[in-house]
């Protein structure tokens, strides 16, 4: 019994792997954004917009224009909360990841895939306007797992100690 037991155990975890090699070569895409606070004390209120560019026939891209009028704190940190998107049902994944935006190996994840792209030349970005039009991240880099046909809620908040700097929602399909 306890083989029996220890071989379906070595199949589910093969199977996951299998699920998992395949989603690093899948391409997913941002099906939504929303947000729901954004302190305007470091991103200009008047000129901040991100918008998605729904393409039915290829991947969605990413409009993005941020005027910063002050520094963002060194400390800056991340945290996302993921859960999955099933017949409009938010489930819980149990996948959470809080780091430092800046400051250490994780950054790369963060710093290379969302800000390089706009001209950001060192971390914490610096005052300046950044804007980017058809920007498709790749969300590949991102230490989120993701299986074929996944909807995914990625919940971000960004803050630094005692400072509140973003809440949005990030709608990713697999």
């Amino acid at each position: 019994m306890a083989l029996k037991v220890c071989f379906i155990a070595i199949l589910v975890i093969f199977s996951l792997q299998k699920l998992m090699c395949q989603a690093s070569i899948l391409n997913p895409y941002f099906e939504d954004i929303s947000f729901d606070f954004v302190n305007y004390s470091y991103v200009d209120s008047e000129t901040f917009d991100v918008s998605i560019n729904y393409k039915p026939k290829s991947r969605n891209s990413i409009n993005v224009k941020i005027d910063l009028i002050e520094e963002l704190p060194a400390n800056m940190m991340i945290k996302l909360n993921v859960s999955s998107r099933v017949f409009g049902q938010e489930i819980p994944t149990g996948l959470s990841f809080e780091s430092s935006i800046c400051d250490n190996g994780n950054a790369k994840f963060f710093y290379d895939i969302l800000m390089v792209p706009f001209g950001v030349k060192e971390c914490p970005p610096e005052k300046g306007s950044y804007e980017k039009e058809d920007f498709i991240p790749d969300l590949s880099k991102v230490p989120i797992p993701l299986v074929p046909g996944t909807s995914l809620l990625i919940k971000i908040h960004m803050y630094a100690e005692g400072i509140q700097l973003l809440d949005c929602k990030a709608f990713i399909v697999a």
